[in-house]
């Protein structure tokens, strides 16, 4: 088997996995990506989009944009810190707060259709498998 059929492979999948998410989340207002956001303030609500986007692996831009979308959307709100005022905090809104159980378990099932036609012990071995390709891509 070639690197580039591995690679074909991958990215096929990695692609329906990506919208099958955002078709998924999508029935509760969720945005491919926003999940992260809310996972984050649901661990530590008031957080600083400098702490969000170390946290989720996003370059300060891309998270503002991401946070606009999501107060336009009511799921967080940006204020200004108590103690601060030159920083901002985010926090979620009571529907925001209110969407952990369901996106949950919106992301627990789509989980387990995605090995549902593979063996325990297939799950295991394409989990290593993918923790080795990621290791060679990030050249360690």
């Amino acid at each position: 088997m070639t690197a580039k059929l591995v690679w074909d492979r991958f990215y096929e999948a990695s692609r329906a996995s990506k919208l099958e998410t955002e078709r998924r989340l999508s029935a509760h207002g969720v945005h491919i990506g926003q999940q992260f956001v809310l996972e984050c303030l649901w661990d530590e609500d008031g957080l600083t989009p400098t702490e969000l986007a170390r946290r989720i692996g996003v370059e300060p831009a891309t998270l503002t944009r991401l946070l606009r979308r999501m107060e336009d959307a009511g799921l967080v709100l940006r204020r200004d810190d108590e103690q601060d005022k030159r920083r901002i905090r985010t926090w979620l809104t009571e529907h925001g707060a209110a969407l952990r159980d369901p996106v949950h378990a919106t992301i627990g099932q789509l989980q387990r259709d995605a090995v549902r036609l593979l063996t325990e012990d297939e799950t295991a071995t394409f989990a290593a498998l993918l923790a080795k390709m990621t290791t060679g891509l990030r050249g360690q």
